[in-house]
């Protein structure tokens, strides 16, 4: 059970068991939210269907079940993992303890109330639902910090890392920082294939950063200096070529100056088109569902005895959960639903 063998045979079964494309038809063309968690109530979802109508009411039932749906199937997915593939699959939900810290390091002074910060939470991690509301009872961001310091997360080396950086920066901003350093110390010089879609991610996080001190300038708005900005290391793009994209004038240099890099299938397609919409929420949405796409094609055309077949597994169920969250508001604003399909992220 050291290698990828045995976790790999289990995820292959685990991805017969995701919801097809008749399975979603079904479920679009239901009529309220009950109806869809009755639908839900002969598959994966089921255990969760049942805990979370005892403790919500419409829509936030559908919620609360495939957010506990999602955190139970990636630390399930990563307890199958020992050794350097624990490791290497551990980066997969350090992803959600990422989300997770930057929720809690948002929320005001003062210990935050389960009702109000459940919903935004997934127990995916190596912060379970218990830790979570352990760091969410402390008064303040320092001390959410400390603990999650003395705990080592998302590392030792790291951890240490966001110390320091927590006392120059931002806590957020020191967050993203020790997690972008935990990839480089996982994957090292790794920057193909299953490797390459997590760097996607933190060139995501740098291209946004990079066009809205963009935005801000052409505004005339205050920017810092593009040297002072701390962009994250572990992107296929190297972190230095960054502040180049700030300063440039046309979209069509910011097309040009990414598409020299190394990039997933997608990704320069999708700046291309910002460079036409201008818009940073839909460039956010294309950027995601090209990442999305590069993981789950690892599944099938990837090494079946490697890394691909975890990374390709967790975006696919993360797009299934998006999927079904769609839905359940289309349903409540009463969209068509060929409106809600149009929204779709692939996933199988």
């Amino acid at each position: 059970m050291i290698g990828f063998e045995y976790g790999n045979t289990r995820l292959r079964a685990w991805w017969s068991r995701l919801l097809d494309p008749g399975r979603f038809h079904d479920l679009i063309t239901a009529t309220s939210i009950d109806h869809v968690l009755a639908a839900l109530g002969d598959t994966p979802y089921a255990e969760d269907v049942e805990t979370a109508i005892t403790l919500n009411r419409g829509l936030g039932r559908l919620d609360e079940a495939v957010r506990r749906n999602l955190g139970r199937s990636l630390r399930a997915m990563a307890s199958f993992y020992q050794g350097r593939p624990g490791e290497m699959v551990g980066l997969l939900t350090d992803r959600w303890d990422r989300h997770n810290l930057r929720v809690l390091l948002r929320v005001s002074e003062g210990p935050a109330p389960p009702d109000l910060l459940d919903p935004l939470l997934i127990p995916a991690g190596r912060l379970d639902e218990a830790a979570l509301r352990e760091l969410a009872a402390l008064p303040d961001v320092s001390s959410r910090l400390g603990l999650l310091v003395s705990w080592g997360l998302p590392s030792p080396e790291s951890a240490h890392l966001l110390l320091r950086a927590s006392r120059a920066a931002s806590p957020e901003s020191a967050l993203d920082q020790a997690y972008a350093a935990r990839i480089d110390e996982v994957l090292g010089d790794d920057r193909e294939g299953a490797a390459a879609v997590l760097r996607s991610e933190i060139d995501s996080t740098n291209l946004l950063t990079a066009l809205r001190i963009r935005a801000a300038s052409e505004e005339g708005e205050p920017v810092p200096d593009p040297g002072e900005v701390d962009f994250l290391p572990g992107g296929l793009i190297d972190a230095a070529r960054w502040p180049t994209v700030t300063v440039l004038d046309e979209p069509e240099q910011v097309v040009g100056e990414v598409g020299q890099h190394h990039t997933i299938p997608g990704w320069v397609e999708a700046v291309r088109h910002w460079g036409e919409h201008h818009d940073l929420a839909l460039l956010t949405d294309q950027v995601r569902r090209a990442t999305t796409r590069a993981a789950v094609a690892r599944f099938n055309r990837g090494d079946p005895l490697g890394f691909d077949i975890p990374v390709g597994y967790s975006f696919a169920k993360e797009a299934e959960v998006r999927n079904l969250r769609l839905i359940g508001r289309g349903i409540v604003h009463g969209l068509p639903a060929d409106q809600v399909v149009d929204l779709f992220e692939e996933v199988a």
